[in-house]
């Protein structure tokens, strides 16, 4: 017999909306945003809207759920999707990286970390669509 699921999602509190501009540098241009799962399970998918003022593969930001990796930001470069606007890209990642085991409950910490100040980034809208208990 199958544990009955439904489809989850995590958004950012109000105070988080809108776009921020990332380039590392403590107070106010890092990006550390919480979010909240509820009977999470299996894996989890993050959407978020990026544009990059890098072009090089090599100094794509990281991303991080909690202290896990779950992929990096490859370039959307301002110069060629600047007139197009901020472009989606997707992480799925496993619910291993909330920790612990399932179901995963609680508050948890969207990271993306530049490779260097000379590395910024526009980071607009995000969520995170999740499996999750009954």
């Amino acid at each position: 017999m199958t544990t009955p699921f439904t489809a989850g999602m995590a958004l950012p509190s109000p105070a988080h909306w809108g776009v921020a501009y990332v380039d590392g540098q403590a107070p106010f241009t890092n990006f550390a945003r919480p979010f909240v799962v509820d009977r999470a399970k299996w894996y989890s998918v993050l959407e978020v809207e990026v544009l990059t003022f890098y072009e090089d593969l090599s100094r794509s930001a990281a991303v991080f759920v909690g202290s896990t990796q779950i992929g990096v930001i490859t370039p959307r470069p301002v110069s060629q999707f600047g007139s197009h606007g901020l472009q989606v890209c997707s992480f799925n990642f496993s619910g291993a990286a909330y920790g612990g085991s399932a179901p995963y409950s609680g508050t948890y910490l969207l990271r993306i970390e530049p490779v260097s100040p000379s590395d910024p980034l526009i980071v607009g809208n995000w969520r995170v669509f999740y499996d999750q208990y009954v």
